[in-house]
């Protein structure tokens, strides 16, 4: 069992939003990731990676309607993730990561 490419989708956006004046949307964020990860993640699946992850480090991550943000550079958002999960209490802990394994499933090849 995987869960979803959050560095590698992390590290998209950041590219993009870097590239252009105008915020990133989920179809750009969905081709750039699929060639990275010579996977089809599909739209729904994106967007249900991203909400999962705006909802566990709040700030850092925004989607409005199509158009996707991070807030700082990937590495940095990376560490509040890594962070966020060590201060949840074990059973809290447990049943996010549970949730969020079977919410983000990527199929083995």
């Amino acid at each position: 069992m995987k869960i979803g490419p959050v560095k590698e989708l992390l590290e998209t956006i950041y590219e993009l939003q870097r590239e252009d004046t105008e915020p990133p949307e989920v179809a750009t964020v969905r081709m750039k990731l699929n060639e990275k990860i010579t996977r089809n993640f599909s739209k729904t699946e994106l967007k249900s990676l991203i909400e999962s992850l705006k909802v566990f480090v709040p700030g850092f991550i925004s989607i409005e309607g199509e158009k996707i943000g991070i807030q700082d550079r990937p590495d940095k958002v990376l560490e509040v993730v890594n962070s966020a999960i060590n201060i949840v209490p074990n059973e809290l802990q447990q049943m996010y990561l549970e949730a969020f394994l079977h919410e983000n499933r990527i199929p083995s090849d």
